[in-house]
C-alpha cells in the first residue's frame, strides 16, 4: 500500500497544489482514513475563484454544452478526484424530478462501458432550482475523432464495447435513443463508454418498477442522421432503434459515409476494405427497416460482429441444438478417462 500523505502534502494541498491533489486522489481511493481526513479538509481547500458546487465540487470549464444543459470539467475536493458534472436546467417540478428519475434510472446500469454515475443533487441557479449529475471524467475522446486514424479492427473492437454497454442498459429497461459517435467515449485506457442519456426512455417491453416513465416511447427525439426509421415517424420504438444507431454509427466509421436503411450486404461491402469486408452482412441487418428484420437484441448483433470478424458461419438453431448433446459425450468420455481436466 502506497504510504500516506505527509503534513507536508496535506499543506500543499491545502495551498491548492495540482500535484499535491494529484497523489491525494490516488491514494484515498484505497485509504478510509485519509479519505475522512481529506472530508475534513474540504471547507479549507481554496476554490482559486472557481465555482464551488454543494461545497464539494469545483467547476473547471465547461466541456460541451446541449439542449439540456452544460457538462463540466470538475474535481470532486471529498474525494479528491476530477469528475464530470451536468448541470441540467429543471424549469419546473416535474422537470426535477424526470431529471433526478434519469440519474437514479443510469445508476441502475453497472458495466463498464457505460459512464457511471456517482451522485445527483440540486443547485441554485438564476432560473431557480436546477440538478446536477455527477459522473466519471473520462481522459480521452469521441469516438467521432477517435476512428479517424484506426484501422478497421480496432474501430470495431470499440464499437463491440459500445454494444456491450449498450445490451446492459437494455437489460435494465432503458433506451438510449441518441446513439451516435459523438456519445460514444474511448478513454486513453483503451475503454469505450456509452455517455449522455439525456433522452433516454424506458423500454415498454420492460417494467420501470415504479409505475413512471422517463418519456414516452413514441415521442419524437434525437439526432436525426442517426434515427432509425420508425423512430423518425413517432411509432412507438424498442431497444432496436439503438441497434440501428450503432449500426449506421459503425459503417461511418469504417467508411467514412453514412449507410442507408434495406442496405444489402453486398452493397454495403462495396465501401467497406477488404479487412472489414465480412462485418458486411450483420451490418446490413441491423439496418433493416423493419426493426422485426433487425437483430432481436443488441448482443446478438455483437456475437454476428464477433463471429464476423474471427470469419466464422453463425450456428444455426438446429446445428447448436446437435453440438450440444455430442461436445457433453465428449466431455464425459474424456472425464471418463481422467483427462478433463
Amino acid at each position: 500500500m502506497r504510504r500516506c500523505p505527509s503534513e507536508a502534502t496535506l499543506a500543499a494541498l491545502l495551498e491548492g497544489d495540482a500535484r499535491a491533489q494529484a497523489d491525494v486522489s490516488a491514494h484515498v481511493r484505497d485509504c478510509e482514513d485519509c479519505r475522512a481526513l481529506v472530508a475534513q479538509l474540504v471547507p479549507y481547500v481554496p476554490t482559486n475563484a472557481e465555482p464551488l458546487l454543494a461545497e464539494r465540487y469545483r467547476l473547471r470549464s465547461p466541456l460541451g454544452r446541449g439542449a439540456m444543459g452544460t457538462v463540466w470539467d470538475a474535481y470532486d475536493l471529498m474525494l479528491a478526484r476530477p469528475v464530470a458534472i451536468k448541470l441540467i436546467r429543471a424549469a419546473n417540478a416535474a422537470a426535477q424530478a424526470r431529471a433526478y428519475r434519469e440519474a437514479k434510472t443510469l445508476a441502475r446500469v453497472d458495466h463498464p462501458n457505460v459512464l457511471p454515475v456517482y451522485d445527483v443533487g440540486e443547485f441554485v441557479s438564476d432560473d431557480g432550482v436546477d440538478v446536477f449529475i455527477v459522473t466519471e471524467r473520462v481522459d480521452g475522446e469521441s469516438l467521432c475523432t477517435w476512428t479517424r486514424a484506426q484501422s478497421p479492427t480496432s474501430i470495431i473492437d470499440a464499437y463491440l464495447q459500445a454494444a456491450r454497454g449498450l445490451a446492459a442498459a437494455h437489460a435494465a429497461g432503458i433506451i438510449h435513443r441518441d446513439v451516435k459517435p459523438a456519445n460514444l467515449m474511448r478513454g486513453r485506457d483503451g475503454r469505450v463508454r456509452v455517455v449522455d442519456f439525456g433522452l433516454a426512455i424506458d423500454d415498454p417491453n420492460a417494467d420501470p418498477g415504479d409505475g413512471t416513465t422517463l418519456r414516452d416511447a413514441s415521442q419524437i427525439a434525437g439526432t436525426p442522421n442517426y434515427m432509425a426509421p420508425e423512430q423518425r415517424t413517432g411509432r412507438r420504438i424498442d431497444a432496436r432503434v439503438d441497434q440501428y444507431g450503432l449500426a449506421l454509427s459503425l459503417f461511418e466509421a469504417l467508411t467514412g459515409r453514412r449507410g442507408a436503411a434495406n442496405a444489402h450486404a453486398a452493397e454495403l461491402a462495396a465501401g467497406l476494405s477488404p479487412a472489414a469486408h465480412s462485418v458486411a452482412a450483420p451490418i446490413a441487418r441491423a439496418l433493416a427497416f423493419d426493426p422485426n428484420r433487425r437483430f432481436p437484441s443488441m448482443l446478438e448483433f455483437a456475437d454476428a460482429l464477433t463471429l464476423a470478424v474471427e470469419h466464422r458461419p453463425r450456428p444455426t438453431p438446429e446445428a447448436a441444438a446437435t453440438a450440444h448433446p455430442h461436445r457433453r459425450r465428449v466431455l464425459a468420455a474424456l472425464a471418463a478417462a481422467g483427462l478433463a481436466a
